[in-house]
Order: C-alpha cells, then structure tokens, then sequence
C-alpha cells in the first residue's frame, strides 16, 4: 500500500478521537514545484536546532512519474532526550502530490512515552488552476499528547515559516 492510501485511510479514520491528536493545514502562496524544493531544502536550520540530522537512505525510481524515498532522522533535545525517525516519502510528479510518513524507530529512556506517536504530511496544489500549495499534517497517538500539542504546533508554525522563507529565497 502506497503512503497516499495510508494517508487517505488515516482521514476516514479520523472518528477515533483516541488516536487522532492533531490535524493542521496550511496554504503556501507558491506553486508545489517551489514548495517541494524550499521543503527538501528545510535542514540544517537554527530554528529547528533539535533536528541534528536527515539523511536519504534508500530510493526507488516507482515510474517515470513517482520517487520513493526513505530518511533517518536523528533528534536531540538536551543531553539525555533523543530519538531516531523514519521517514517514508513519495514524491508523485504527474499528481503533484508528497506525501510522508514518519515513525519513531529507536528513543532514549528519557524520551516521554506519550510522544510515542506517527505523522502523516502530505502537500498538493489547492486546485489544478492555483499557484497555491496545501500542507496537510496529521500526528496520530494517544489522546496524553493532546496535552502537549502546544509544543507540536510550535513546531509546526515554525516549519512553514522555514519553507516560506526558502521559497522567497529561491524565487529571488
């Protein structure tokens, strides 16, 4: 199963307010095609100085219209709060369409269990005659997160001001 299905399912299971935690969108006033490369282009950055680093580490060619990737990302946040993510990405070029999903693989004792959660992140032209690009970003877990979503949404406002920041940069 594709990650898009993934994400199409997540929606339908949406009902269950006991896994679904958060769901945020987002407009970027940029074209996909600038959005993906502001996006690809988001780390290293000060700003989000927890990400220590986001590696590819494997791709597949799908079709001449579909690339799948894979990244490992590592997280530190002080010196004994840590984690290691995977990243499972699908860039559909014919659809413009990206969708991610990532999951927690690896943690340190001192990571709080109820961040014990997955994300589902897709992008994709608002509509077919739109310069514009919608960020959709779903974290699934147990409703203890809800507590923290503060802390979540910050991060999240914090990313698009990046990708922003980096699509001005490549449009100038």
């Amino acid at each position: 199963m594709c990650i898009r299905d993934r994400v199409n399912r997540l929606g339908k299971r949406m009902s269950t307010e006991a896994e679904i935690c958060k769901k945020n969108e987002h407009v970027f006033d940029y074209p996909w095609e600038v959005v993906m490369k502001a996006l690809w282009n988001k780390y290293p950055n000060k700003e989000l100085d927890f990400v220590k680093f986001n590696k590819v580490i494997d791709m597949q060619m799908v079709n001449q219209n579909c690339l799948k990737f894979k990244k490992l990302m590592f997280a530190k946040k002080f010196s004994m709060i840590w984690m290691y993510t995977i990243e499972e990405i699908e860039f559909d070029f014919e659809r413009k369409v990206f969708t991610l999903q990532s999951r927690i693989i690896k943690k340190s004792a001192f990571f709080p269990s109820i961040f014990n959660v997955k994300e589902y992140i897709q992008y994709q032209p608002c509509d077919q005659l739109s310069d514009k690009t919608l960020y959709t970003k779903q974290v699934v877990g147990s409703n203890l997160v809800n507590k923290y979503m503060d802390k979540l949404n910050s991060s999240f406002e914090k990313g698009c001001k990046i990708v922003e920041e980096k699509c001005k940069e490549f449009l100038h």
